[in-house]
């Protein structure tokens, strides 16, 4: 049975017209998400909040705000601390980081699906032209574009944790000079930081893994490209012996 070589065919890599429906739903979730973090970014700047120096803080947007908390200090208008501690979810600086976190997802989820789209479409345009080392190369590309998407993940996620230990040990400095001190909590948090730095160190073993196999696949693509040339040189080679 003859087989149609027409990029519809090619289902084994993906179906665009599912992934362009899927945009649309994960474009709308980002326009949510952005209205939602407008809206965060309001509130706050009408809460006058001031730094340690008694400065008005005003931010343009949810991630300038992180930057705020995460330096410490944060005050309300009438001089006390805005606390809550790094695990309290109804604290300020978590509810503003729930917002972040529900952005940032939104924004990679859409930026997911135009790149497996682009790359969908690249890949059915050469094989209907029959350039298959063309298409190897895009798969090939792809592939480890994927290793280094989850690199950026892995080091995305190794600063918030970063933030996180720096939160937590502006909030213990807050809780030490306190009257009177609350050792319980102090041991707690300081109890907290140091899993956190645990944590980073393993993940770390994964960033280097994640390294290892990006290289491992552009090693990979040179190999194999070379293989492809030669091979390529030995044909027209015997062509032309012929």
């Amino acid at each position: 049975m003859a087989i149609d070589p027409t990029p519809t065919n090619y289902s084994t890599f993906g179906n665009v017209q599912e992934l362009r429906r899927d945009l649309v739903f994960a474009n709308s979730a980002l326009g949510d998400a952005q209205s939602e973090a407008e809206a965060k970014v309001k509130e706050l700047n009408g809460m006058q909040l001031r730094d340690s120096g008694g400065n008005l803080i005003q931010c343009k947007t949810v991630k300038e705000w992180q930057e705020a908390f995460a330096k410490g200090n944060v005050k309300y208008a009438n001089g006390n601390y805005v606390l809550g501690g790094p695990d309290d979810k109804n604290s300020v600086s978590n509810k503003l980081k729930v917002v972040i976190d529900k952005l940032t997802e939104a924004e990679k989820k859409v930026s997911s699906l135009n790149e497996s789209i682009e790359s969908l479409e690249a890949m059915d345009t050469l094989l209907s032209t029959g350039d298959v080392m063309g298409a190897f190369n895009r798969l090939a590309g792809s592939r480890a574009k994927g290793f280094q998407d989850k690199l950026d993940t892995n080091i995305q996620e190794l600063k918030a944790r970063n933030t996180r230990v720096q939160q937590i040990n502006t909030y213990l400095g807050q809780l030490q000079g306190a009257t009177p001190r609350d050792e319980q909590a102090i041991k707690q948090y300081s109890g907290l930081v140091d899993k956190l730095n645990s944590d980073t160190q393993l993940q770390m073993i994964d960033v280097n893994d994640m390294v290892s196999k990006k290289n491992q696949c552009f090693e990979m693509m040179t190999s194999i490209a070379t293989k492809w040339s030669q091979t390529m040189q030995q044909i027209i080679g015997n062509l032309g012996r012929g």
